[in-house]
């Protein structure tokens, strides 16, 4: 190789070297991943239903309604239980909490808390009932209950 064709070369590497770091030389391209790939989760019990306390919190009381609301109180779970009549008349309230089923499923009266009112084992329910005033309802007069039950 004769010096001439050397001082070409090396000109010629410097160029193609200074081209590639000043990214003239290169070529980007972009395509999709199209592979199967396997995924691990990690998965926690929960309550799938945005209110866990729906159809779980009845009442037999013939002419009152209720209405259960979810909520978190601290880090428990809660139901916020409003009774209501269109009876003139005061109506005593009872609410059925059914235990064999989440949010209560396996609870006892001591890991329920009620407020105001006081709950009594029933079988396979605890019965709530209201206290002093708040234990009837009138036409535009509602109980409301919080109901509580311990932290998942």
């Amino acid at each position: 190789m004769t010096r001439r064709a050397a001082a070409t070369a090396a000109v010629t590497s410097l160029a193609v070297a200074f081209l590639a770091i000043a990214g003239l030389a290169t070529t980007r391209t972009s395509a999709a991943w199209t592979d199967q790939v396997a995924v691990t989760a990690v998965v926690s019990a929960g309550y799938w239903d945005d209110n866990p306390f729906a159809g779980v919190i009845t009442t037999e009381v013939q002419g009152v309604a209720i209405a259960v609301e979810s909520v978190v109180q601290g880090q428990r779970p809660c139901a916020v239980v409003t009774i209501t009549t269109d009876s003139a008349a005061p109506l005593a309230w009872s609410l059925r909490l059914d235990t064999t089923v989440p949010p209560f499923a396996g609870l006892t009266l001591a890991d329920v808390s009620v407020t105001p009112g006081s709950a009594v084992a029933d079988g396979d329910s605890l019965l709530v009932t209201g206290r002093g005033a708040g234990g009837s309802v009138v036409a535009g007069t509602p109980a409301t209950v919080r109901i509580c039950v311990p932290a998942a």
